[in-house]
């Protein structure tokens, strides 16, 4: 959602306008220093998005699950401690040379499941007292209001972008889908510094936090160029609505739930049967599927390639990054064409 006291309620009326209300609940995962950043737990509402079509869902940039209502629950959090937390660490500590041994540090939410269900030789949880979360958490020591902010500048640069192409301000709302949330909110995890994520652990542990100003310095400047972009389209926008916004708008919105003993069961039968989801649940059941030949994706890293190397802000590493699909783009189209070729031979 925008701010909404003066750039979106004055629209609400307008015809076709209706916004697709969709959710995603996000969990960040680092290790002290900062060095070592898990792709984001990403959870919505459906297994499969119909913005996900074509989409090879390993490739994405976060781990993705889907629960009914988008919340973490025992079970998803289970899943990710085994097969995307315990990998991850193994694989760094290797490659670190250092001993196997982990703790994972929570906080005491009824969606995690107990500390006995997140063990694996020496990586196993631990949980925070109860109700000290917001106090020595580290993830709460700024880091996730540092990552909304950055997700929501890069959100109305998206839409301000797609506004220059001719679209209203609720077209460019409305054209923007889960697809698009993953990738902005993983582009804004990536860009958080270690000294931000040391900086998370200064009550907790003070000894690994650098001195810095660091996270208090780049939300300042996320949001001026919040209220830059807003009042590029609307002057003397407020800034003070735009603190609010990025404070308040999902403040009371729930990440889990707190289930009853007949919830439980009932919980538990769900997982046992087929799982139902919405999967046209932010696009049109209607829309074709669009499958991006080989040809068209080779001319297209042409183009890029060019465009990059022409740029002044660009580097040798994003030169190389779309050169190599490129590659893999005209070696794929040589395969296809060379297997249509023998296919139309014994077609004869």
């Amino acid at each position: 959602m925008l701010p909404n006291k003066t750039l979106a309620s004055s629209n609400d009326s307008v015809a076709g306008t209706k916004l697709i209300k969709d959710r995603l609940t996000i969990a960040p995962c680092s290790n002290a220093d900062g060095t070592h950043k898990l792709p984001l737990f990403v959870i919505g509402k459906s297994k499969k998005p119909r913005a996900f079509k074509n989409i090879n869902l390993s490739s994405l940039p976060v781990y993705y699950r889907s629960q009914k209502s988008a919340w973490m629950d025992s079970n998803l959090f289970k899943s990710w401690f085994i097969d995307e937390f315990v990998p991850s660490v193994e694989k760094y500590l290797k490659q670190k040379n250092l001993p196997v041994r982990a703790l994972l540090l929570l906080d005491n939410a009824p969606s995690h499941p107990s500390e006995e269900e997140l063990v694996k030789e020496d990586i196993k949880a631990i949980f925070l007292p109860p109700n000290v979360t917001s106090l020595i958490q580290p993830m709460d020591q700024g880091v996730i209001e540092w990552l909304k902010r950055r997700y929501r500048r890069k959100y109305i640069s998206s839409i301000l972008e797609k506004s220059e192409e001719g679209f209203n301000i609720f077209e460019s709302m409305k054209s923007l889908n889960i697809k698009d949330a993953i990738y902005t909110i993983a582009d804004s995890w990536e860009e958080i510094k270690p000294d931000t994520l040391q900086k998370s652990w200064r009550k907790l542990w003070p000894e690994v936090m650098t001195e810095s100003d660091q996270i208090e310095d780049e939300q300042n400047n996320d949001t001026q160029e919040i209220i830059k972009d807003l009042q590029s389209v609307q002057p003397n926008f407020p800034a003070s609505e735009v603190e609010e916004w990025i404070v308040q708008c999902d403040k009371n919105c729930e990440t889990s739930e707190n289930l009853n003993d007949d919830q439980i069961i009932t919980a538990v039968l769900e997982n046992n049967g087929e799982e139902t989801v919405n999967e046209d649940s932010d696009g049109d059941a209607d829309e074709p599927p669009t499958q991006i030949s080989h040809t068209d994706a080779k001319n297209a890293f042409d183009i890029a390639l060019q465009y990059i190397e022409q740029s002044s802000t660009s580097t040798p590493m994003d030169i190389l990054w779309i050169k190599k699909w490129r590659n893999i783009a005209a070696k794929s189209r040589i395969t296809f064409s060379k297997q249509k070729s023998i296919t139309d031979f014994f077609s004869k």
